[in-house]
Order: C-alpha cells, then structure tokens, then sequence
C-alpha cells in the first residue's frame, strides 16, 4: 500500500485515508445487491489500510447476510489475522 511505503504519517495523510475509506463505506451501503466480490473488495481494503477489526465485522457481516466467500475474501482475512497476530482464529 502507499500508506506503508510513506516515511511520516502525519495528521493530514490520515485524515485523507479515513475520508477515503468512509466514502467507499457510503458506495458500499448503497450496493443494493451485494455479491461476494463487493464484500471481498470492502473487506481488502480496510485490511490492507490498517482498518483490520472494521474488515473483520464486515467478513462477519457478511456472513451473516449468508454470502459465500471466495479465495480473495479468505485471504485477507488471514492477512487480518496475521496483523492482529491472531492466526489461531483462521481455523
């Protein structure tokens, strides 16, 4: 991600990534259909941007709503658990 590669985090990056991702929360809500590729890309892009534990209520979400999931869903929730040094979870 580009965040990561950045040297100084500072008040301003962050604030832009949380705008980015409450946009792309808003987009999601108003999916009236939601396939399982809208859900992999919601959760991929809260754990690849530092957001694990909101990935993880939206995989639990997700299955609540009793969409299958994918490779592409599975593997970041293992990358979520892998950051939250949770591994023991993914079984």
């Amino acid at each position: 991600m580009v965040f990561d590669q950045m040297p100084n985090l500072d008040f301003y990056v962050w604030k832009v990534m949380i705008r980015w991702l409450s946009a792309q929360s808003v987009a999601f809500e108003e999916i009236i259909d939601k396939n399982v590729a809208s859900w992999a890309s919601m959760i991929a892009g809260y754990v690849e941007n530092s957001c694990v534990e909101e990935g993880l209520v939206l995989f639990n979400q997700m299955r609540d709503a009793l969409v299958e999931s994918n490779p592409f869903t599975l593997g970041s929730i293992i990358n979520a658990f892998t950051k939250l040094r949770a591994l023991h979870q993914g079984k």
